[in-house]
């Protein structure tokens, strides 16, 4: 398999199937696949200390070496976990009781795995490019639903055997895909390549510290709703799916992931159509699957769903955002992990030491209506941006009569004066003629909308233009 397909298969299957364990563990569903809570008030305070001591590590995981050794650290601790989950399904007598030491590594160990598999694979997939962001998340999350919903299609002991396969190929998979880096088997992947390919479009560094605010705020608030959520999934019954159905929505699901991501995201427009409807699309399809007449019985399923649209729309904007918070490419991923992380563990040993107290019991609507809020409103702010960027971003309508015919100006002389122009003010003037708007470039070439109106004005001056329909005509003679 050429570098680029094996690298597409890695980067996906293991996210998916990273992404499938979390889930599991945010619905409650592992709980009742093994047996025994997951959600053990301690564990949420013990994995919350390993991640702010992760904090303080991550500027040590910046070369290739470090991130090789640390994925096979995670692999062993993947193994371990699932030598305890083997013997808690199949071995353990039926009806013993665990001890508090047994409970507290069953749910540690496993959420620190999660919590490090996770954020290797977003880490990876940081540095793809745009447009390749929107396909490759589009079909980790479609993967990573299925086997979720095939989870419930199958008993107690093939869905325990679905979970340990899949963690344990998460975890091999992040060892390959670090030796392969390692071996520099995809350059264009490189740390090296994305930084030099950042720096020849910088970007300005006064927006650096807005950014950063607005970016990792969000991911600190998302953190601590989640966790709350999370913390009460254990009070409510796990809710149960019929067979069939479950087969004829995995079969439609694998059907419109195919078309959808081979045939629909060739173009930008395509791209953000995939992004806002996929998790659209995932939550009618699990309510379908779980639907109640009683609000409660669903309560379970929306901490899950609020995580598939947020993971929805933050892997697609990774990329993105790696450049324009101006953080240093080898770490961005791991703080913004990490900033959504922490606080979720905190909050949710809280919340979870403390439901007596809360008052949340197996009657109570509060968690479910916030999460079902929290679904709205990122459900809500992915069709908002899809529909905010085709208006205020997508080209408009070339002009198709030549604007030259009558005017002195557009001469061979101007299509000299385009070579004279700066690298920047080409990268402008191609957008322009493309017929983007400035907004469109500003945040094409993470520049402010005001320094594209300035290059804009110094490209028109250079070719003695006044308007962007002539310089649109006068691309048109370089071209010719």
């Amino acid at each position: 398999m050429p570098p680029k397909g094996s690298r597409i298969l890695i980067l996906t299957c293991g996210k998916a199937t990273a992404l499938y364990v979390l889930l599991m563990s945010l619905s409650g569903r592992l709980s009742v696949v093994i047996g025994f809570d997951y959600m053990n008030a301690i564990s949420f305070a013990v994995c919350g200390i390993v991640a702010f001591g992760f904090f303080f590590v991550i500027r040590f995981i910046k070369n290739v070496t470090a991130r090789l050794i640390f994925a096979c650290a995670v692999f062993v601790l993947i193994a371990v976990w699932c030598l305890l989950l083997i013997y808690l399904t199949w071995f353990l007598p039926t009806g013993t009781e665990l001890s508090t030491l047994v409970l507290l590594c069953y749910a540690g160990l496993g959420r620190v795995a999660t919590l490090f598999i996770n954020i290797q694979w977003n880490f990876h997939f940081s540095l793809n490019s745009v447009q390749q962001s929107a396909k490759f998340t589009v079909v980790s999350v479609l993967f990573a639903i299925l086997l979720y919903l095939s989870s419930f299609a199958a008993d107690g002991t093939f869905s325990a055997f679905i979970l340990l396969g899949s963690i344990l190929t998460s975890g091999i998979l992040n060892v390959i895909m670090e030796v392969k880096t390692y071996r520099n088997a995809y350059p264009l992947h490189s740390i090296e390549c994305i930084e030099k390919s950042d720096a020849q479009s910088p970007v300005a560094p006064e927006s650096y510290v807005k950014t950063r605010i607005r970016y990792f705020g969000t991911r600190i608030i998302y953190g601590a709703v989640l966790g709350f959520m999370v913390s009460t999934v254990s009070v409510y019954t796990i809710v149960s799916v019929a067979q069939t159905p479950i087969i004829l929505l995995v079969s439609a699901l694998g059907i419109a992931a195919a078309v959808g991501v081979f045939f629909f995201s060739s173009s930008e427009k395509g791209n953000l159509y995939l992004v806002t409807m996929t998790p659209i699309m995932i939550s009618l399809t699990v309510f379908v699957c779980f639907y109640s007449n009683d609000f409660l019985v669903l309560a379970p399923l929306f901490a899950m769903l609020v995580e598939v649209a947020w993971t929805t729309q933050n892997l697609f904007q990774l990329p993105t955002y790696r450049r324009i918070t101006g953080m240093q490419t080898s770490t961005f991923a791991y703080y913004e992990y990490a900033a959504q992380i922490i606080p979720f563990y905190f909050v949710a040993w809280i919340t979870a030491s403390n439901l007596n107290a809360l008052t949340i019991s197996s009657s109570s609507i509060l968690p479910g209506i916030i999460g079902a809020i929290c679904l709205v409103v990122l459900i809500g702010f992915s069709v908002f941006a899809m529909v905010w960027h085709i208006f205020r971003y997508y080209p408009r309508h070339t002009i198709q009569r030549p604007l030259a015919q009558s005017s002195d100006r557009l001469d061979a002389l101007n299509i000299v004066h385009v070579t004279q122009l700066t690298p920047r003010e080409k990268d402008v003037f191609e957008l322009l003629a493309e017929g983007y708007s400035r907004p469109y470039i500003a945040k094409t070439l993470y520049i402010s909308v005001d320094t594209v109106k300035v290059h804009a004005k110094h490209i028109y001056r250079k070719l003695h233009i006044n308007s962007q329909d002539e310089l649109i005509e006068l691309a048109r003679q370089v071209a010719l």
